[in-house]
């Protein structure tokens, strides 16, 4: 009887059992692209599979080859989030084909308070350990920025109806690689990773590449901020870019973004900085190397600036007849401050290239009521490593430029078209640039900036 009535139980209790049999993929509490039909081998369209994976809400990963043959955009509902965990560039490897890309877009309801939930770390997108290979055959550029980049993270602005400060989402991308697998084609993605209206962001190991046999691709960049509600408290850690136009590209509206150890090689412009309404604020660039043939470092209208411990070259030969280490410009809003300490600004740039190079320049077309620039230069090396017989001047503060303290840099090889040596071009500065002695260094702080270094 006994024997009956268990069996009697298990009988009952069987199918119950056998419906909550997970598969792998959700036995880890993960969801896998082969779990939604892809193939995973790298030449099969996966696109379909692709897109039901990123859209399925839960956590994701991901191990092989998934080619996608049209762009593929992702929603990710204030309630629900996106996490992916990938297995690194080779492990997890996102091919795209013809015009092919991965759009990703916030959607917060409108009167979304995410401020809670940034404040206990919360991440609201969260992608590591990803690869994309990017298409061949660059076709023009295309309507929309979104539609210019392999991947792309977005959220609604202030302009469509989401009022001005209105959320705290925080995106988390660590260990993002763009690379096509052959350097010697043109790609079809004008930007490696493109932001809009993203705010607390952490982005971490993002390496991009473009096209090393032939020219540049026109208006090619590895990472792009961009909005007018973005970027605020935003950090870019250990970006390597090479063979691109800009290494990282930043405009818009935003407050309060460091950029530490970058890495731009082969570019044209290596970090390249534009605020649209001169409000925007406080901008940090701390260590790294950057190599490029035009400007390593380009500041246009923000309030607060802070570069420090960068070591900057200007190789190969110029497209513009001004090269400089570092380009800061002003052409109105607030009373601006800027602290460039403790750089090493090298040219290595022969005969072939423009005729004259500058370390630091310095220039602002604000009217006359608001010309007020505070600036230090500050304990940095200037030093005309290439061909001594190029002009050379460490430091040019043009006009409307005023109140620059300078002090404690070396300068080594400078000199003027003519032949006489100008480590400081002053035209109309006013009042004359304070310039320190040698018992002032050792003995004035300037400002450094809001952190000590490289995070």
């Amino acid at each position: 009887m006994r024997r009956c009535l268990a069996f009697a139980i298990a009988l009952i209790s069987w199918p119950a059992a056998a419906d909550m049999r997970p598969t792998p993929s959700v036995d880890a509490g993960l969801a896998t692209p082969q779990s939604f039909g892809a193939a995973g081998d790298g030449a099969t369209d996966d696109t379909l599979a692709i897109d039901a994976w990123l859209n399925s809400g839960r956590p994701l990963t991901c191990s092989g080859s998934f080619r996608i043959d049209r762009p593929v955009e992702v929603s990710v509902p204030l309630s629900r989030g996106l996490a992916l965990q990938g297995t690194g560039r080779h492990g997890c490897r996102v091919i795209l084909s013809g015009t092919a890309r991965i759009e990703i877009k916030g959607s917060l309801p409108a009167g979304s308070d995410l401020s809670a939930n940034a404040r206990h770390g919360a991440s609201q997108i969260v992608i590591r350990d990803l690869g994309i290979e990017p298409a061949y055959a660059m076709s023009g550029e295309q309507p929309s920025p979104r539609e210019n980049a392999a991947i792309s993270v977005s959220y609604p602005g202030a302009s469509t109806g989401n009022p001005a400060g209105w959320t705290d989402p925080m995106v988390v991308i660590d260990n993002l690689s763009i690379l096509p697998a052959d350097t010697s084609k043109p790609t079809y993605a004008h930007y490696g990773l493109y932001l809009a209206n993203v705010s607390n962001a952490d982005i971490a190991n993002v390496t991009c590449e473009g096209f090393r046999g032939g020219p540049i691709g026109p208006g090619s960049a590895c990472i792009v901020c961009d909005g007018d509600a973005s970027p605020v408290d935003t950090t870019i850690r250990n970006a390597r870019a090479y063979f691109v136009e800009s290494g990282i590209k930043l405009s818009g509206t935003w407050q309060g973004v460091h950029i530490y150890t970058p890495t731009i090689v082969a570019a044209r412009v290596g970090i390249d900085v534009s605020a649209a309404d001169n409000d925007s604020t406080l901008l940090e660039i701390s260590g790294g190397e950057i190599n490029v043939s035009d400007v390593p470092i380009q500041i246009r209208n923000t309030t607060r600036t802070f570069i420090h411990d960068v070591h900057l070259n200007l190789i190969g030969a110029s497209t513009r007849p001004d090269p400089a280490c570092i380009k800061i410009a002003m052409t109105s809003g607030a009373n601006p401050l800027f602290s460039v300490h403790d750089n090493i600004c090298e040219t290595y740039q022969g005969a072939a290239a423009a005729g004259l190079k500058y370390g630091i320049q310095v220039s602002s077309a604000r009217p006359t009521s608001l010309q007020h620039t505070t600036g230090f230069i500050h304990g940095n090396l200037f030093s005309n490593a290439g061909n001594v017989d190029n002009a050379f001047i460490p430091i040019h503060l043009g006009p409307g430029t005023s109140d620059i303290t300078i002090g404690c840099n070396k300068y080594l090889r400078a000199r003027t078209a003519d032949g006489s040596v100008w480590n400081v071009q002053n035209e109309t500065a006013t009042p004359e640039p304070r310039l320190l002695n040698s018992v002032s260094c050792k003995s004035e702080r300037l400002p450094s900036g809001p952190s000590s270094g490289a995070q």
